[in-house]
Order: structure tokens, then sequence, then C-alpha cells
């Protein structure tokens, strides 16, 4: 018990690493996606942490659920008005598809650090998964606008 514990920590850690060591990379988001079903539930987790929206509101420390909203619409067609639950860093911003009120200020520094935790709720059954990703800004395109294959 203990040996797996430490594998799935370590395991954990390494993931973080690898994105925060992203060309140019500042900050590292954890999207965990829940609910939905076994095929949905990945594809809305991949489809959030590869949204350039999502990854440049990352480098900017900018708490945008709008962004997340969006990749989560785009990753499941045809489901509007969608009934999605949104909270960064522990902060429930979105509930059933509306905005929550909350302290836009504090969110905005608690979104400023290394690290942004976002989760992400989906109408049905207990599905999970979690991606790691980084953020997206000028460092990253001048790195990949500087060379040529």
């Amino acid at each position: 018990l203990h040996f797996g514990e430490a594998l799935d920590a370590l395991l954990r850690q390494l993931a973080i690493d690898l994105c925060r060591d992203g060309e140019g990379a500042r900050r590292v988001g954890r999207i965990t996606v829940h609910g939905g079903d076994a095929r949905g539930v990945p594809n809305v987790a991949r489809a959030i942490a590869n949204s350039p929206l999502v990854k440049t509101a990352l480098y900017g420390g900018d708490p945008n659920w709008g962004r997340i909203a969006q990749a989560v619409g785009m990753a499941v067609p045809h489901s509007a008005p969608l009934a999605v639950d949104i909270a960064i860093e522990g902060v429930d911003v979105c509930s059933a598809g509306a905005a929550v009120p909350h302290d836009e200020a504090a969110l905005a520094q608690a979104v400023s650090g290394p690290e942004v935790d976002y989760v992400v709720g989906l109408p049905g059954d207990g599905e999970e998964a979690q991606v790691y990703f980084s953020d997206l800004g000028h460092e990253y395109v001048t790195i990949n606008a500087e060379y040529t294959t």
C-alpha cells in the first residue's frame, strides 16, 4: 500500500516537472474532470488542457472560467446548454453553467502562483480524468519562431 502511494506521488511529481520544463513555461495547470462518461471525460480534460485560450489565461494569471467552459463545449458538441460546474483553486466560479459570485481579487491572487488547479464537473456518473499542462506565453512563441527544421 505504501509503495503504491509513494509511486503515485512520484509519477505525479514527474508529470508536473515535465510540464514545468516546457519551452518558456511559467505556470503549470492541473485539470480534473469528473462526471460524464468514460469516453467524454478524458476528451474534455484534454480539450481544456490543449486550449490556447486556457493556456494563455494560465500564463497571464487570469481566472477566466469562460475559456474553460468554451473548451468543454467544443469537446462535448450538441450539448448546449451544458450544466457544467467549474472551480479554480477551490473557488466555485460556475455552477450548472451559470456564474457563481466570488471574491475576484482573491481568486486573481490565488492563480498568480506557479501551479493552478482547475476542477470541472460534468453531468453524469463518476468517471474522472486528470491532465497536467503548461501555459502558453511570449517566450514559447519566441523560442518556436526562431528556429526551423
